[in-house]
């Protein structure tokens, strides 16, 4: 999956280090992500045509399990 992906191992290690700072700051990083993708019209635009913003929300909480648990990555 690293590879279909485009991640090295470097890229999984860094994401693991970063690990316990995204656990406890998650909701904040997810918040301000989405908060500045607003200010491009053009992105935004994107978005409601194909999704929501609360659904990206979501998702975006849930990689940020797959992308910083190894198991997860490597299975």
């Amino acid at each position: 999956m690293l590879q279909m992906a485009g991640f090295t191992t470097y890229d999984l290690s860094a994401a693991q280090l970063l690990q316990p700072y995204v656990k406890e700051n998650i909701d904040g990083i997810v918040e301000n992500f989405y908060s500045n993708l607003a200010h491009e019209p053009s992105l935004t635009k994107i978005i409601e045509d194909h999704s929501s913003v609360d659904r990206l929300k979501r998702h975006l909480l849930v990689y940020r399990v797959v992308f910083t648990e190894k198991k997860a990555i490597l299975s």
